[in-house]
């Protein structure tokens, strides 16, 4: 089990690219892609990426069409959530939250981007104890 102390952070917009609001977070093994401080794609390690519509708009699309091969099927919004939190969410053991990383700052950080279903995951296993 990765800890949530393997985190980095970058952006995946080609070099000369002309915004940097495209920015990618890599937790141990997940890593997830965000436009703006949106959520548009994930991927655990050895699984497939999964990426949300676009249902922004244009320079949304442009960040999003940097991210896989172009053929990645899309999901929508929802789908998107309940796949993360099916996925991701067994990440985060109440081992890794740490005082320093205390589950309602991860449920926070996952809440204001959306993902309201992982946000619930989270919380749910720190309160649920150790297995």
């Amino acid at each position: 089990m990765a800890s949530l102390k393997d985190v980095s952070v970058s952006c995946y917009l080609r070099r000369g690219a002309a915004t940097v609001n495209a920015s990618r977070l890599d937790l141990g093994p997940v890593t997830v892609w965000f436009s703006y401080s949106t959520p548009v794609a994930f991927r655990v390690a050895g699984g497939p990426l999964v990426m949300r519509e676009n249902e922004w708009g244009p320079t949304t699309g442009r960040h999003m069409n940097m991210i896989g091969d172009g053929d990645t099927p899309r999901v929508t919004g929802e789908e998107f959530a309940r796949l993360f939190a099916e996925r991701v969410g067994r990440f985060f053991e109440p081992r890794d939250l740490t005082p320093e990383c205390p589950p309602n700052v991860v449920a926070d950080w996952l809440r204001d981007r959306g993902l309201h279903a992982a946000a619930d995951a989270v919380t749910a296993t720190a309160t649920a104890g150790p297995a």
